[in-house]
C-alpha cells in the first residue's frame, strides 16, 4: 500500500470501482473454484479449518490488491508492479494447486509445483530492484481502458449463469452480484464524466467573456479550413481585427466598463459577416474571423467594413456611451500562404498597416514582413527614447488669411534616433499606440512645447502654441492637473497652449470627454476640434465641447480648387462653424488658389506647405523675421501678434503625420 500511495498521486472514482470491478471478479472465482474443496476436505476443529483456508484467503487478498492496482494505474502499472503482480499470481496459483492436491490426496512432493514458491520469491526480490517510475497523474481515457473491467464484469456474469447448470457456493453468488453492481456504478459514472468531459471540451475551447471560440479553438477550425485552399479549390480569407482605444477605457473607466464592452462584441460581428463566417476572440481585444469558402480579398475587405461599422456602434454601458474603434487586418489562403501561424502573421501585419495609416481595414501585401521586422527593433528603441530626451518638436506656422499675420504654430512631434536620423511621425505614433506609450509621449510634447513657449517669451515671440492629446489623455481625470502643473513650471499663460483633440477620441467617451474638456477649458486653454469632417461627431456633441475652433481636414482642403464635392464639404464647415461662432482653420493649403478660395469663403486661419513645411524651433524664428504674407494683394512683411482668441487646434488621439 505505501508503494501503491507513493506511485500514484490521486484515483478518480471511476479508477476505483475499476479496481472493485477486477477484484471482486477474481475473488467470486476464487471462491468458486478454489474454496469448496478445501472446506469439503478440512476435518478436525475450527482453528484446524481456519489454518487450512488461511492461505488460499491471503492469496485471494493479495490477488484482489495486484488487479485493483493494475486498473488503478489505468492498467499500466510499471515494470516493478508487473513483477509484483506475476510473484503473487504465482504464490496463489501454487497454494490454491497444494490446497486442491491435498484435499484430494494427489499431492507428491518434488514436482514442479514445489518449484513455484521460490520462483514468486525470486519475482519479488527482482520487482524490489526496480527503479519507481516517476510520478503521474493517471490518465483514464479510451476504450482500451474499459476493456479489462468489461471482461471481468462479462466473467462474473458468466459464474452467475452457470448457476443455473452447476451449483455454485453462496459466497461466490454474491461475490460475482457484487461485481455485477460495481460495473453497474462503473458504467453510470462513466456516463456522467462523458458528459461533464465534453463540457469541460467545451469550456475549455470556449472564451468565457464572450461565449466565442477562443484562440484555440481557431486554430482548430482554421487547420481544418484550409486544405481546400491550399490544394487550390478555393479561397479562405482570414480576418484579425484590433479595437482602437480599448485600453483607454479599460484605464479610465475600469475593466468591469471594458468587459462588458467586450460581451456585446461577438454579438455584432455575427450580425456583419456571414453567417457560416467562424469568429473567435484571441485574447484582450482582438478578435479573428474565418469566411466561408470562395471570399477573395476584395469581397472580404468590404466585409470588414461592415465589421468595423458595427463594432463602432456606441455602446451602453451603466448608463454610459463609450465608443471604440477598429482596425482590421486580412491574409487569403492559399495567395499569402496556406498554414495558419502564417497566415495569421501576415493578417496581423496588414492589421497593423490599417491601424498606423487609420485606414480601417487592409489587405496584406508582400514585403510587409520586412517592414515589421524593421518596427519590431524600432518598438524597443521608442521605449527609451521617451528618457533619453530623443523626442523633439517642429512648429508649423498657421496664419490669418485677412490679414497673413502668424499668431500660434502647431508642435509637431519627431523623433531624433541616434542610428536612423530624424523619425517622422508616422513611422513611430501608430508603435506608440500599440505599446500604450501615447500618454507618456503627449506628456512629453507638452512639456517641450511648454519649455519653447518660455524661451521665445523670452525673446518677445509671443506665439500660441498648439499640441495634439491622444485618447489615454483626455480620457485621463487626472491630465487637466498635468497640464495646469507644465503651465506653472514654465510661467505659460494658459491662453498660450492650446489643445487639438479629434472627433473620433470624443466620441469614444462623450461623457468623459466633455468633463475633462470642461476642466481644461476652465483653466483657460485654447480646444480645437481636428479632422472635422471625417468622424461622426453630432452637432448635438458639438454644441456641448467647450471648442472655440474647428480644424477642416487636408482631405477636403487639399483638393476643393479641382472638386466640387471637397469645396461643398469646406463650405458647409465654414458655414456651421459661424453658426456655432467658431474660427475655422483650414490644413493642407498648398496652392496660391486655394489660399484665395477659402480667403473668399471667409475661413480664419490656414496651415500648409504654400506657408512652410514643420520647422524647428531656432529655424522658424528666422522664417517669422522673413516671412512676407502669403496674400499676393498684401506687399508688406506680416507682423507677429498674439491672436485675440485663443485658437484650439483639434488633433486625434495621436500626432498626426506632416509630411516633410
Amino acid at each position: 500500500m505505501l508503494l501503491l500511495a507513493g506511485h500514484v498521486v490521486r484515483f478518480p472514482p471511476s479508477v476505483w470501482l475499476d479496481g472493485a470491478v477486477a477484484a471482486l471478479a477474481v475473488a467470486a472465482f476464487e471462491a468458486a473454484l478454489v474454496l469448496p474443496p478445501v472446506v469439503a476436505a478440512s476435518e478436525g476443529s475450527l482453528a484446524a479449518i481456519v489454518t487450512n483456508l488461511a492461505y488460499p484467503l491471503a492469496d485471494l487478498v493479495l490477488l484482489m490488491l495486484v488487479v485493483a492496482t493494475f486498473a488503478l494505474t489505468g492498467w499500466r502499472p510499471g515494470r516493478a508492479w508487473l513483477l509484483l503482480g506475476v510473484a503473487f499470481a504465482t504464490s496463489a496459483i501454487a497454494d490454491s494447486v497444494y490446497l486442491l492436491a491435498v484435499a484430494t490426496g494427489d499431492y507428491v512432493e518434488g514436482t514442479l509445483l514445489d518449484s513455484l514458491w521460490p520462483a514468486a520469491t525470486v519475482l519479488l526480490g527482482l520487482a524490489a530492484w526496480q527503479p519507481l517510475r516517476p510520478t503521474a497523474a493517471v490518465r483514464i481515457e479510451g476504450w482500451s481502458v474499459l476493456i479489462l473491467p468489461l471482461l471481468f464484469a462479462g466473467a462474473a456474469l458468466g459464474l452467475l449463469v452457470a448457476n443455473d447448470v452447476v451449483a455454485v457456493n453462496l459466497a461466490a453468488l454474491l461475490l460475482a452480484a457484487a461485481t455485477m453492481v460495481a460495473a453497474g456504478a462503473r458504467t453510470a459514472l462513466t456516463f456522467h464524466e462523458v458528459r461533464a468531459l465534453a463540457d469541460t471540451r467545451r469550456q475549455a475551447l470556449t472564451d468565457e467573456l464572450t461565449g466565442l471560440p477562443n484562440r484555440r479553438r481557431f486554430f482548430e477550425e482554421l487547420r481544418v479550413a484550409l486544405p481546400a485552399s491550399a490544394r487550390g479549390d478555393s479561397t479562405t480569407a482570414l480576418l484579425l481585427i484590433d479595437l482602437d482605444g480599448f485600453k483607454e477605457i479599460n484605464d479610465t473607466l475600469g475593466h468591469p466598463v471594458g468587459n462588458r464592452v467586450l460581451s456585446q462584441i461577438g454579438a455584432r460581428l455575427r450580425g456583419a459577416l456571414p453567417e457560416r463566417a467562424s469568429l473567435a476572440r484571441l485574447g484582450g481585444d482582438e478578435f479573428a474571423a474565418i469566411l466561408p469558402l470562395g471570399i477573395d480579398g476584395r469581397a472580404a475587405l468590404a466585409l470588414a467594413d461592415q465589421a468595423r461599422a458595427a463594432i463602432e456602434r456606441l455602446f451602453a454601458v451603466g448608463g454610459l456611451s463609450v465608443r471604440v474603434g477598429a482596425s482590421v487586418g486580412i491574409s487569403v489562403c492559399p495567395e499569402h500562404g496556406t498554414d495558419p501561424d502564417g497566415l495569421l502573421r501576415r493578417a496581423d501585419l496588414a492589421m497593423y498597416e490599417a491601424k498606423a495609416a487609420h485606414s480601417g481595414a487592409r489587405l496584406y501585401l508582400p514585403g510587409q514582413e520586412v517592414d515589421h521586422r524593421d518596427r519590431l527593433a524600432l518598438a524597443q528603441d521608442l521605449r527609451v527614447a521617451l528618457e533619453r530626451d530623443e523626442i523633439i518638436l517642429h512648429y508649423q506656422p498657421k496664419v490669418e488669411l485677412a490679414t497673413g499675420e502668424v499668431g500660434s504654430v502647431e508642435a509637431l512631434a519627431r523623433w531624433q534616433h541616434p542610428q536612423r536620423g530624424l523619425v517622422e511621425p508616422g513611422r513611430f505614433v501608430p508603435l506608440a499606440e500599440r505599446l500604450d506609450l501615447m500618454g507618456p509621449l503627449t506628456r512629453t510634447v507638452l512639456e517641450r512645447a511648454m519649455r519653447q513657449s518660455a524661451a521665445w517669451r523670452r525673446r518677445g515671440i509671443d506665439l500660441t502654441i498648439a499640441v495634439n492629446v491622444s485618447i489615454a489623455n483626455i480620457l485621463d481625470a487626472g491630465f487637466p492637473e498635468d497640464v495646469a502643473a507644465a503651465l506653472r513650471r514654465w510661467a505659460v499663460p494658459p491662453g498660450r497652449l492650446q489643445l487639438e483633440v479629434t472627433e473620433s477620441l470624443v466620441l469614444a467617451d462623450p461623457v468623459r470627454a466633455v468633463d475633462v474638456l470642461g476642466r481644461l477649458g476652465e483653466l483657460g486653454v485654447g480646444l480645437s476640434l481636428d479632422d472635422f469632417g471625417t468622424g461622426h461627431a453630432s452637432l448635438a456633441y458639438l454644441k456641448r465641447l467647450p471648442v472655440h475652433e474647428l480644424k477642416i481636414d487636408r482631405s477636403f482642403v487639399q483638393n476643393m480648387a479641382s472638386d466640387a464635392g471637397d469645396a461643398a464639404i469646406v463650405r458647409a464647415s465654414l458655414d456651421l462653424a459661424r453658426t456655432f461662432g467658431l474660427r475655422v482653420v483650414a490644413e493642407g493649403v498648398e496652392t496660391t488658389e486655394t489660399w484665395r478660395q477659402l480667403e473668399a469663403l471667409g475661413s480664419d486661419l490656414a496651415r500648409g506647405f504654400l506657408l512652410s513645411r514643420p520647422l524647428p524651433a531656432s529655424e522658424l524664428v528666422h522664417w517669422l523675421e522673413r516671412w512676407e504674407p502669403a496674400r499676393p494683394e498684401l506687399g508688406s512683411r506680416a507682423t507677429v501678434r498674439t491672436p485675440s482668441h485663443p485658437e484650439r487646434q483639434p488633433s486625434p488621439g495621436r500626432f498626426r503625420p506632416e509630411p516633410v
